[in-house]
């Protein structure tokens, strides 16, 4: 399994909309980023202030905050399917994970570039999938750091069956290689976002699916 998905990062909800219709016209799969200025030194628009989401499409919420829980009631009001949430929060990543099965949301556990595999390799049996963020989370248009790479290819050599995800500093130029070191998902923002031609930039990527 190959994807590559957008991620719609906006700090007010006339931002989110706009790029939430063009994402729309594009993909089937689309990742909401929600940072609340804690976890992550920037803030984009709540959940609780988007009164919907266009139907027919499958949502990731990626939840860069200090308590994911706080946010599930919206997320499942808004009809998102997998929730993300970070490792490196203080609280409890067992106890945050069953409270997400209870919801019946696929769980997406995302770690920063600088953690190890041993930091969050006992969680992999109990996730739908592990998101390696290629830069610090919370601002796009950071560049990749080439560290991760490896982390990709160790996780995927030690678990072949895990559905690895990469979020964060993706260019063309990398794409080809984040797959070939085992990366199943590449979530990409100022790539297409900034796109002059949207159309063209998607075709392009779509190639790197085959």
């Amino acid at each position: 399994m190959k994807k590559i998905i957008p991620a719609v990062l906006a700090a007010n909800l006339e931002e989110f909309n706009q790029k939430l219709d063009k994402a729309a016209s594009f993909f089937d799969e689309i990742q909401i980023d929600i940072v609340e200025g804690a976890f992550a030194n920037n803030e984009t628009v709540e959940p609780v202030n988007i009164p919907s989401l266009p139907t027919g499409k499958d949502y990731q919420m990626h939840l860069m905050v200090t308590d994911p829980v706080d946010y599930l009631v919206h997320c499942k009001r808004l009809g998102a399917k997998t929730i993300v949430f970070h490792n490196e929060i203080e609280k409890d990543t067992a106890e945050i994970i069953e409270k997400i099965r209870e919801q019946n949301f696929n769980v997406f556990l995302a770690i920063a570039p600088e953690s190890e595999l041993e930091t969050f390799e006992k969680y992999i049996s109990q996730v739908d999938g592990i998101v390696l963020m290629g830069v610090n989370p919370g601002f796009a248009g950071q560049e990749f750091e080439p560290k991760v790479l490896e982390k990709i290819k160790e996780l995927r050599s030690k678990y072949p069956d895990t559905t690895i995800e990469i979020d964060g500093g993706i260019s063309k130029d990398i794409i080809k290689e984040l797959f070939d070191a085992g990366a199943n998902i590449l979530v990409v923002n100022s790539l297409f976002f900034k796109a002059e031609d949207p159309e063209t930039i998607v075709k392009e990527l779509n190639l790197f699916l085959k």
